[in-house]
């Protein structure tokens, strides 16, 4: 049996990440990948308190306190005609000025932005420069751990009619109270929805 030793490098960031001709390590810079679920250790618990929930006040209990939906959309429904959405997920708190400069990067590189940058959102990646200090994840109170998103701040909604999302935004989850005003990285806000989205909502209303 052949054994292969590898040695693995981590930042206080995370792991350092290669990709040959995009992601290269220097003596000038590296690559880390920084994960808001790399020490989930609740997530089991999390879902098995939602498998108890006797209410959607239940279900909102345990993404207000236990808070370790690691990326799903959570809605449901109970035999009171409550409705409940939540986009509770881990999610990192940013700084004003991280998603200030992130957001003039992100554009296309035709419209001044940075072509690395444009390139990781397209894969679904929050590109940032960390040896600026504002681009470290902000702690405060109430969230799972430090650095991520308190379920206060997280758009989440209570219905006596229905909410709904069709993976896309919560900004339209009732047309009637629509959620705005959340930071990114959540959806976006005001803005063209999908035609799944746009469908969903003229069969339900």
């Amino acid at each position: 049996q052949k054994v292969e030793k590898r040695r693995m490098w981590r930042t206080h960031f995370g792991p350092v990440a290669v990709i040959g001709g995009i992601a290269e390590w220097t003596a000038e810079s590296a690559w880390a990948l920084r994960d808001a679920n790399a020490t989930n250790g609740q997530l089991l618990d999390h879902f098995y308190n939602i498998n108890l929930a006797k209410s959607v006040a239940d279900i909102e209990q345990v993404c207000a306190t236990v808070q370790a939906n690691p990326w799903t959309n959570t809605m449901s429904a109970d035999k009171t005609g409550k409705a409940f959405y939540s986009e509770s997920h881990s999610t990192p708190n940013l700084s004003p000025q991280a998603i200030a400069e992130w957001k003039t990067l992100s554009k296309a590189p035709a419209d001044g932005g940075d072509f690395i940058v444009n390139l990781a959102w397209g894969q679904g990646l929050i590109l940032l420069d960390g040896s600026k200090g504002y681009n470290m994840w902000v702690e405060e109170a109430g969230s799972r751990e430090p650095g991520l998103v308190p379920f206060a701040k997280t758009p989440h909604l209570m219905r006596d009619d229905f909410v709904f999302n069709a993976n896309d935004s919560h900004w339209l989850t009732n047309p009637d109270q629509k959620l705005t005003g959340f930071p990114f990285p959540y959806g976006g806000e005001d803005e063209l929805q999908s035609a799944r989205t746009r469908m969903n909502i003229r069969l339900i209303t």
